[in-house]
């Protein structure tokens, strides 16, 4: 009997010891905080905002193509403040989320571009994994298109011909949401398309959304299939404090202030 009991304890205390050896050995990430399910805690949002040449819709926010829209995003950030630009990387910083509209140049003319500076700042931004939107369009703005989508590891691949898509992500910003009907968009490579054709992206840890069609959440189709809901949504997601905010942050191998290099899988 003494036997047997001395053969129970010491195998007991051996395969206590072996437990707890290999939950020592399992990897553990600390650079990414974990998602939060909480309450949403209201965003200071920073909105470069879009212009467009005299007689051209204002597909931007604030302007009069995108009512429902500024209004939505107006309704849960903490507040929205516009800027002319981000040049100002201390200023840009003091925000929770940053909204880029689709630039023209001012004679309209053509597609408009961010400046070296800006460029940089923006990737600054995007490091610590506050969340982003930036509007694209169509290939009439390629370069632009090209510039954004470069900040986070995209290339723009062409116009969107079939105009009814469905989700192919379940996301937060695609809850309730079946299809969308978007104008003769744009579409990308790379990211994570949230509908059947790439127009939609989510980047990195899912901090930044390209968004390559202004038309979809104007006022000529806030209530087309779901992209009311889907608007909606993208107004809670910008409107709302990233749970994945941090002073320095390592995404995929570069720091807070590096250069992006994120990987890429959805076409």
């Amino acid at each position: 009997m003494r036997r047997r009991v001395a053969l129970v304890v010491f195998t007991a205390v051996i395969l206590s010891t072996w437990l707890t050896c290999v939950e020592a050995e399992q990897p553990v990430d600390e650079r990414i905080p974990a998602q939060s399910n909480g309450p949403c805690v209201a965003a200071d949002v920073l909105v470069s905002q879009g212009y467009r040449a005299s007689g051209v819709g204002e597909f931007y926010y604030g302007g009069a193509e995108w009512p429902q829209m500024t209004a939505a995003v107006s309704s849960v950030a903490n507040s929205v403040t516009v800027t002319a630009n981000l040049e100002d990387l201390a200023d840009l910083l003091q925000y929770d989320a940053l909204w880029i509209d689709q630039r023209d140049r001012d004679d309209g003319a053509g597609p408009g571009e961010l400046t070296p500076n800006e460029a940089a700042n923006v990737l600054s931004f995007i490091a610590t994994a506050r969340r982003v939107v930036i509007f694209g369009e169509n290939p009439w703005w390629t370069d632009w298109n090209n510039q954004i989508l470069s900040l986070v590891g995209g290339t723009f691949a062409g116009e969107v011909t079939t105009w009814t898509l469905d989700t192919v992500t379940v996301h937060e910003l695609t809850d309730g949401v079946s299809s969308v009907y978007v104008n003769a968009g744009g579409y990308c490579t790379g990211g994570t398309s949230l509908f059947t054709r790439n127009f939609a992206t989510l980047w990195g840890e899912d901090s930044v959304l390209t968004l390559l069609d202004v038309n979809f959440i104007s006022i000529d189709y806030w209530n087309h299939l779901n992209n009311l809901e889907f608007g909606n949504n993208i107004a809670q997601w910008i409107g709302c404090k990233s749970p994945l905010i941090a002073d320095t942050l390592f995404v995929d191998g570069f720091e807070s202030g590096g250069t992006a290099a994120w990987s890429t899988t959805a076409g």
